[in-house]
């Protein structure tokens, strides 16, 4: 009989009010407060000036203390910008003008048009935005 590994830490969803992007939201004084924030200063205490939380486990219901690290805000912008990057550079401007095809087949501002978008999006390996970013550069 072999013995059982401890499973890592699971995620605890935020099952309370959330933000536009996800994230859990408590109200302290009349002020939204990020849940994850609020549980992660309850055990580790406060963070300090210039520094932000990011997400390790890539769920933002998740208010996991352990899932959340402290980094400072510099770090936050530059892996932002590397990441907006890589997203838009991930496929070729052959495969835009083709994706940029088939989308313009649909009118605009119609329902089909939003899907193929998110088609194309997910077939790209990238968001919607970067999609319309895209297709404006051509």
């Amino acid at each position: 009989m072999t013995p059982r590994v401890p499973e890592p830490s699971a995620c605890i969803p935020w099952t309370g009010a959330r933000d536009i992007r996800g994230y859990g939201v408590v109200h302290r004084r009349g002020r939204p407060i990020l849940a994850h924030r609020v549980a992660w200063e309850h055990e580790n205490g406060p963070l300090a000036p210039g520094r932000c939380l990011v997400n390790r486990c890539g769920k933002r219901e998740c208010v996991n203390p352990e899932h959340w690290i402290e980094v400072s805000a510099q770090t936050v912008a530059w892996k932002a910008n590397a990441a907006f990057v890589a997203r838009h550079l991930r496929a070729d401007d052959a495969t835009i003008r083709d994706a940029k095809r088939r989308i313009n087949r649909h009118p605009k501002r119609s329902p089909a048009r939003g899907r193929a978008i998110r088609r194309e999006a997910e077939r790209l390996g990238i968001t919607t935005r970067a999609v319309y970013y895209r297709i404006a550069q051509l």
